[in-house]
């Protein structure tokens, strides 16, 4: 079990701030850096939430896709597909997922 802070829900406002570290932010777009002076960015379309917060959860665990792939007995190439939102994750992995990465399902499946 991870020593973070779980949101109450699954509110993606609630999820990035408390479950991501800046640099997990900031590695899949939430906070940019500007002349050393930190920005918030829009928020994320929902067609693009899933696969990032895979992508944030999967970093947070200190995951590589490959591990990833390997713990829910899919290819590597479908941790990428997932992540870059080019294939939805089926139903039958995402309660797999949760576990792996220590967070609630709700966090894969459309709003």
């Amino acid at each position: 079990m991870s020593n973070h802070i779980h949101p109450v829900g699954n509110s993606w406002d609630n999820f990035k701030e408390t479950l991501l570290t800046p640099e997990e932010r900031a590695e899949i777009g939430l906070q940019v850096k500007y002349a050393g002076e930190s920005r918030e960015v829009p928020p994320i379309a929902e067609k693009e939430r899933t696969g990032r917060m895979l992508k944030g959860l999967r970093l947070r665990a200190g995951m590589t896709q490959k591990q990833l792939a390997k713990a829910i007995d899919v290819p590597q190439s479908q941790i990428s597909e997932y992540e870059g939102n080019k294939r939805p994750i089926p139903a039958h992995k995402v309660p797999l997922l949760a576990r792996v990465l220590d967070t609630v399902e709700g966090h894969f499946t459309a709003r």
